[in-house]
């Protein structure tokens, strides 16, 4: 009987103690594996927009920001365009393109607090860059950034 016991003990430890791989299954039809949509280590999205709806909404926006006379009178169009670009890029790593066009883009009137403060952080931060690279476009030609007088 303890011979019995001590074979029984044995092949218990063998079994506990073994490495058991993990099984991984293999599809046996012919489906594709979904790339990831976000980047695990920055948290920001891989896909891209549609081109031609992100070029729709890039001249959107730079109508948008044109209509303001305070942002007029301090970017030149090409600058403008380029704040109104960075901020369609910035967007598009952030947002889904079908959710951030019906939350932020066509529900202008009823934005959520939170996109809210998310595009204007979003413009803020591009209208930053893109006044400090045409100041220094300026300085480089020689030229004196216009005052406030003097672009109207």
């Amino acid at each position: 009987m303890k011979t019995f016991m001590f074979a029984m003990f044995v092949v218990a430890i063998i079994i506990g103690c073994a490495h058991k791989e993990p099984v991984i299954p293999v599809p046996t039809d012919n489906v594709t594996a979904k790339s990831p949509t976000h980047d695990s280590h920055t948290g920001l999205r891989l896909e891209k927009w549609p081109e031609e709806e992100k070029k729709f909404w890039v001249a959107m926006y730079f109508v948008r920001l044109s209509w303001d006379p305070v942002v007029r009178s301090k970017f030149l169009p090409f600058w403008l365009y380029k704040v109104a670009n960075c901020v369609i890029d910035k967007s598009e790593k952030i947002y889904d393109f079908e959710i951030w066009k019906k939350t932020v883009a066509e529900n202008v009137n009823n934005v959520s607090p939170e996109d809210a403060q998310f595009t204007y952080q979003i413009t803020y931060g591009c209208a930053r860059e893109q006044g400090a690279e045409q100041e220094k476009f300026f300085r480089e030609k020689g030229m004196l950034v216009p005052t406030l007088k003097e672009s109207v």
